[in-house]
């Protein structure tokens, strides 16, 4: 089990703190008691249920916390005890539900904690609640009541589910491919490839006020022209994902909607250690979903471009003259 996040820290500070809040002892010891059980018992095994997924252990649920911290530090003062306390504790269960499989997990985590009895009904109820938004169909955020009661104090459900699913969407990074898996063949799924090579290529980072994306991308990874055309339009389609993300979390979180823009930076090299030889930088700040839709369009222009390199013709030239001989 990990050491503290800056969430979990903060999370159990409020509570020592609370006056109005019967048996806080009781609801931190309960968090740490469920924390442990997951770690024993569901975490580490996510992978033998569905070992095609990027990383869902403990790394990541650590990663999404850390990911909160950053996006609620500039307004810390906004949130009560209980609301930092349900944003670590969702995003503790947010996951879970993929020990049983993937499709449905953002309803399955309540078959987890549902007869466990390290918290009160109230909280796994809220906290499931809250959980299952950051996935799914529909309008999940939008479908929950705007405020839960909890314990005297007002529980910005919408809030804190949109500030979960964006902080989780952010996590995203080498930590999350399964490098070992990917080199010598173990993955096997064209789209699960695609998602842990996008892993391993990938780094985010927020910023004040925006969400920085760096992709290094090495042309020795990919084969033919095409293999590194369509791994661009991978990289595309995921980018326009994040960007809609961040639009749809912030109509119902004053904390995510501080987030204007994403900045994009894509450097090419031919070779891993390699200097870049190119680097393909732009911003995307559109405000709503509407404007998401000219994306496509804009993303196609813009590998174009990228595929017009002459360097990188060039060595898909020599590629394939040597595949030939």
């Amino acid at each position: 089990m990990w050491n503290n996040t800056k969430l979990e820290a903060l999370a159990k500070e409020k509570l020592n703190g609370e006056t109005e809040i019967l048996s806080t002892d009781t609801l931190w010891n309960g968090y740490i008691a469920l924390k442990q059980y997951l770690c024993d018992n569901v975490l580490p095994n996510i992978a033998k249920t569905e070992p095609h997924l990027t990383d869902h252990s403990e790394k990541h649920i650590q990663d999404v916390q850390s990911n909160i911290y950053k996006i609620i530090e500039p307004r810390l003062d906004k949130f009560n005890t209980m609301e930092v306390f349900f944003l670590a504790h969702a995003s503790l269960i947010h996951d879970i539900g993929n020990i049983f499989g993937r499709t449905g997990h953002t309803s399955t985590a309540k078959r987890i904690i549902k007869e466990l009895p390290f918290s009160n009904a109230d909280i796994k109820r809220i906290s499931n609640i809250i959980a299952k938004a950051h996935g799914g169909t529909g309008n999940t955020i939008g479908k929950l009541d705007s405020t839960i009661p909890y314990n005297n104090m007002a529980i910005s459900s919408r809030e804190i589910a949109s500030i979960i699913r964006f902080a989780d969407e952010c996590a995203e990074g080498e930590q999350r491919c399964y490098a070992f898996g990917l080199d010598n063949g173990l993955i096997t799924d064209t789209i699960s490839i695609s998602h842990h090579i996008y892993s391993k290529v990938t780094s985010f980072h927020i910023d004040i006020n925006q969400i920085n994306l760096h992709y290094h991308l090495y042309l020795e990874d990919f084969k033919t022209s095409q293999e590194f055309e369509d791994f661009l339009k991978f990289i595309f389609g995921r980018i326009n994902k994040t960007n809609k993300e961040r639009i749809y979390c912030s109509q119902y979180s004053k904390t995510v909607s501080q987030y204007s823009s994403l900045n994009i930076t894509i450097e090419l090299a031919e070779e891993e250690l390699e200097d870049p030889f190119e680097k393909v930088i732009f911003t995307i700040n559109n405000l709503t979903m509407l404007e998401c839709t000219t994306d496509p369009s804009q993303s196609e222009n813009r590998i174009k471009e990228v595929m017009s390199i002459e360097k990188i013709i060039h060595y898909y030239e020599r590629e394939d003259t040597n595949e030939s001989e």
